[in-house]
């Protein structure tokens, strides 16, 4: 009689065991699609990649579909086809965001250029002139990337950034990008101009 209730055991713990299995895969299916992993089913790409909170398709779907977000809130971006390169100044975590920073070759020194850093940049707060720059750290918020996977800001899409006061504007030719107080600067393939 032992051996036989240590078979029926045996047998029924797998069973047990694939019962908590189960329970766990349901919890965990019921995790994704509260976290919106599942809202993506039946959707076609284009649906799927305008909604897509991050990376590339954030700004714009690169199958070159004509559905992407008038207004793209991400750190780095690019335009002109890589020629310029602007996003969020670093700030610490308790602190927000103030600067944008932008970097193209275009963009000459500043009147009275430290020593050291590199030329072709520019700052803008959400009050007062651009600021050119040198500078030689990495000084946006958004980690380090290759350009080459930065998303790019579409053909009339706005960007802005929570309160920083900036936006700015792509088209074939040109980045603009305007504070508050209307200041300002324009850089296209060939130059820079502040506002």
């Amino acid at each position: 009689m032992e051996a036989h209730h240590e078979s029926t055991a045996a047998m029924t713990e797998p069973r047990q065991w694939n019962s908590s299995l189960s329970a766990v895969a349901l919890v965990a299916l019921a995790v994704l699609l509260a976290l919106g992993f599942g809202s993506f089913a039946g959707r076609s790409q284009a649906d799927a990649s305008a909604s897509s909170p991050v990376g590339a398709r954030a700004i714009g779907d690169r199958s070159g579909s004509a559905v992407h977000r008038r207004t793209s809130h991400v750190l780095l971006w690019k335009a002109l086809d890589g020629k310029v390169i602007c996003g969020v100044v670093f700030h610490l975590q308790n602190q927000p965001a103030s600067q944008i920073l932008c970097q193209a070759r275009v963009i000459p020194p500043p009147a009275n250029p430290p020593p050291d850093g590199d030329p072709g940049f520019v700052f803008l707060s959400g009050n007062g002139r651009p600021d050119r720059a040198m500078i030689s750290p990495y000084t946006w918020q958004a980690p380090p990337r290759s350009p080459k996977f930065l998303p790019t800001l579409r053909v009339g899409q706005k960007w802005s950034y929570r309160r920083i006061g900036v936006a700015c504007r792509a088209n074939r030719r040109k980045v603009v990008c305007v504070n508050r107080s209307r200041h300002g600067f324009v850089i296209t393939k060939r130059r820079y101009r502040s506002l």
